[in-house]
């Protein structure tokens, strides 16, 4: 299989073009920043276009950030027009935007033939259990770094 690169800015303005109108997309998950939920190479994220319900603290979303990256976090706090977003595998870091920089929602990863849809056991624990405090968050990420290796 033949694979070509392109670069992130032109493909993600075709994953925007696409949410606009109104279809889901199937991206290839990259980085640990949302560990333990999607694993990096390994996972893939359903992203749908945006709706009423999906700017509220606890979803996944796409978001084009202001230092040019395109991330995909939970949002933890929403404060006006102030999205503060965080990874599930960030100890410490966050990130903030507006609306109007979200591009869509995860709804679902894949992990080879198994489907882990919003709402799910697995993606509810990443949601309501993961700990918030960094220090928990980090002995456990610790951890799992040194069984899985």
């Amino acid at each position: 299989m033949d694979v070509k690169q392109i670069e992130n800015s032109l493909f993600f303005e075709e994953i925007g073009r696409q949410l606009s109108a109104g279809k889901q997309v199937r991206i290839c998950a990259k980085g640990n920043s949302m560990l333990p939920l999607i694993r990096n190479g390994k996972d893939e994220i359903v992203i749908a276009p945006l709706s009423e319900e999906s700017i509220r603290p606890g979803n996944l979303v796409l978001a084009h950030v202001n230092d040019g990256r395109y991330i995909l976090h939970r949002i933890e706090q929403v404060e006006g027009c102030r999205i503060t977003l965080r990874g599930d595998g960030n100890v410490y870091g966050r990130e903030q935007c507006t609306a109007d920089r979200i591009m869509g929602e995860a709804i679902q990863v894949i992990r080879g033939r198994r489907h882990i849809h919003k709402g799910d056991a697995l993606w509810q624990y990443a949601h309501r259990w993961w700990p918030a405090h960094p220090l928990l968050r980090r002995i456990i990420l610790g951890i799992r770094r040194r069984i899985i290796k």
